[in-house]
């Protein structure tokens, strides 16, 4: 079983379950911690992992790696792991969905809302210049998960 179908099945039982210890707030932590894990052992044309298992590199991030010879050995530090939608955001379309949402439709979720993209860190901190760490653009249309980068320049700098 993948791991996305395994924490979409994780979710529909937490969901749907009528257990009084469950509140909202540690079924939400514990879907964001399950997408992070998700994300830590992805795979790509580029490799595995945390870094090389994401499609979606800057041009300056993926200058780094070239450099370094293709190793995100000794790199890391000068790199950034970055949701391209914000996980907040990701939960909390997973809890608008109706309690009855089949797994494959929050398999579906977590695979289009849960993208990743390695940038610089210098190219992290325009997010925060631009207060949109935590946050879509106020004229988000809810349907372009790249709106945050279109906003802070970032969109036409991604290779895939």
């Amino acid at each position: 079983m993948s791991k996305t179908l395994a924490l979409a099945t994780s979710i529909q039982i937490l969901r749907n379950s009528n257990a009084v210890f469950l509140d909202e707030t540690l079924v939400r932590q514990m879907i964001n911690l399950g997408i992070r894990k998700i994300h830590d052992v992805a795979i790509s044309h580029r490799g595995n992992g945390k870094y090389k298992g994401h499609r979606a590199w800057s041009k300056s991030a993926l200058s780094l790696l070239e450099t370094n010879n293709g190793s995100v050995i000794g790199i890391t530090k000068y790199l950034s792991h970055e949701h391209v939608v914000p996980l907040k955001i990701v939960v909390d379309k997973i809890f608008i969905m109706p309690k009855d949402t089949s797994i494959q439709e929050y398999v579906d979720i977590i695979n289009e809302w849960g993208v990743v993209a390695i940038i610089t860190r210098e190219e992290d901190l325009l997010f925060r210049v631009f207060k949109l760490s935590k946050c879509m653009p106020e004229s988000w249309d809810g349907n372009d998960y790249f709106a945050r980068y279109r906003a802070v320049g970032l969109f036409e700098e991604l290779v895939f």
